[in-house]
């Protein structure tokens, strides 16, 4: 927002009774004798009323003012500037992927219809992550493995769970040996509405779409415009040979799925020339176990903190709460759990040893969260 000092400059807004002491002077200055002022007369009320209206368009004019610059502008003013620019914000995706079913009985065939429910276990909160399933999906007898493609109930990033989270089928099915979400179980990366502060990034970025060359900036700009994007790296410093062009991008699940990448491609290959060869490949995804021993002051009851102090890292560690995804920095952990958990006294990582710095195009994910609780 415009600094307060400059908006007061550039359009001052009166103080109401000193305004209206105002105008009953310069009334009297002019030959008009005021006889009754006060909150009883009407000519008092009359001007009033002036007053208050002219404050008012005054202060909808310092609204309108601030939201006539992209970098000042608040939210729907703000959605009204990025579409001067071709840009809208980007709506929220729900996941989409491939749940795994491990049969022990293979003797007949199994259905499974179309809106079957399967979930999560519940987590330190109670909370449940539920998915439906899109189609009808057949596993033919003696087969032991099926695939079954789900959507998540409702959009956003809460739902690109790692693997082994989806493990609970809500509807009874014979023969099973267990349900569970592989590594690469996602199809469709699910994504939160975009912040106003990301549409205001990538719409200041829009001047760099408009080049005539193709540069590292406008890549950036197209590829991170596409859902289920959370951001983009250009390596243009001809990766493989000259004239070669690479795009790390990053998925709000944070390993980028062939789907995200063809789309990607496709963007860029617009902007290509006969002498310029583009390539869009996943960021690497680096998965980190996170051991540690939690002290809390002598006599805090420990029931269930260790469930919550996973879920509190496993929270931290969200793309989406993150700014630097290459990065895990212990104080970090200390500081969510310090805030959150009575009776805090300290956190001692057994891993990782120290902060893990990697290199830009990797992106550090949560492997096996351990977490012992002690009274010290």
């Amino acid at each position: 927002m415009i600094d307060d000092s400059i908006l007061n400059e550039v359009i001052p807004v009166p103080d109401p009774d000193t305004k209206m002491a105002e105008m009953k002077d310069n009334l009297e200055e002019n030959g008009f004798k005021v006889t009754k002022w006060g909150t009883g007369a009407v000519f008092y009320w009359l001007t009033r009323i002036c007053v208050q209206i002219h404050v008012e368009l005054l202060k909808l004019a310092r609204v309108i003012l601030n939201n006539m610059f992209i970098r000042h502008a608040e939210g729907k003013w703000l959605e009204l500037k990025a579409a001067e620019f071709s840009k809208s914000r980007k709506a929220a995706i729900k996941t989409q992927g491939y749940i795994t079913i491990n049969r022990s009985n293979t003797d007949t065939a199994l259905t499974i219809t179309k809106g079957h429910i399967f979930k999560t276990k519940p987590d330190a909160s109670g909370t449940e992550l539920k998915y439906y399933a899109v189609a009808d999906t057949l596993i033919p007898a003696g087969t032991k493995t099926g695939k079954v493609l789900v959507e998540a109930e409702k959009a956003g990033t809460q739902y690109n769970v790692s693997e082994n989270q989806i493990t609970v089928s809500m509807i009874y099915l014979e023969g099973i040996e267990n349900i569970t979400n592989d590594q690469d179980w996602i199809y469709l990366e699910g994504a939160d509405e975009e912040s106003y502060s990301s549409l205001r990034t990538r719409t200041l970025g829009s001047w760099e779409e408009l080049s005539v060359n193709t540069t590292a900036g406008k890549l950036k700009s197209v590829v991170e415009s596409l859902p289920g994007v959370m951001c983009a790296y250009v390596d243009d410093q001809h990766p493989r040979g000259q004239g070669t062009v690479d795009v790390i991008v990053i998925g709000t699940a944070g390993a980028a799925s062939a789907e995200l990448i063809q789309q990607a491609q496709q963007a860029i290959d617009t902007l290509r020339d006969n002498y310029e060869d583009y390539l869009v490949k996943p960021g690497e995804i680096v998965y980190q176990d996170v051991d540690i021993t939690l002290h809390l002051r002598a006599g805090t009851s420990t029931t269930d903190v260790a469930d919550v102090a996973k879920t509190l890292i496993s929270s931290a560690m969200r793309l989406s709460n993150r700014s630097d995804f290459n990065l895990f920095l212990q104080d970090d952990i200390r500081y969510v759990l310090k805030s959150n958990i009575p009776g805090y006294r300290k956190t001692v990582f057994t891993s990782p040893a120290t902060d893990v710095e990697l290199a830009q195009d990797k992106v550090i994910m949560l492997s096996n969260i351990t977490v012992q609780v002690v009274n010290t």
